[in-house]
């Protein structure tokens, strides 16, 4: 689930993921895009609020994960990135 800008959840049903999967497929041919589908669009939207400063708690939420393991998981975090980051705070 993506959380849009208004608060409100993007329908996830399979039906429409599906039909968002099948969009994607069509425009990525018609274009000539490579390693496009909505799997890589979430983590980019991902990494792109984190990039704006947003809380991992924040990002979890608007992607509907119920754990914060699984978003830093899909942020693909680097080690050091993270250690860099706290020590800002200490």
């Amino acid at each position: 689930m993506i959380i849009t800008q208004n608060g409100l959840p993007i329908n996830n049903s399979k039906t429409s993921n599906n039909a968002i999967s099948k969009k994607l497929n069509k425009y990525s041919k018609r274009f000539g895009l490579e390693n496009i589908n909505a799997h890589a669009i979430r983590r980019g939207y991902a990494k792109k609020l984190l990039d704006a400063g947003a809380s991992i708690a924040i990002i979890s939420k608007a992607l509907g994960h119920s754990d914060l393991g699984v978003t830093t998981q899909y942020l693909d975090l680097d080690v050091e990135e993270v250690a860099t980051s706290l020590r800002d705070y200490l």
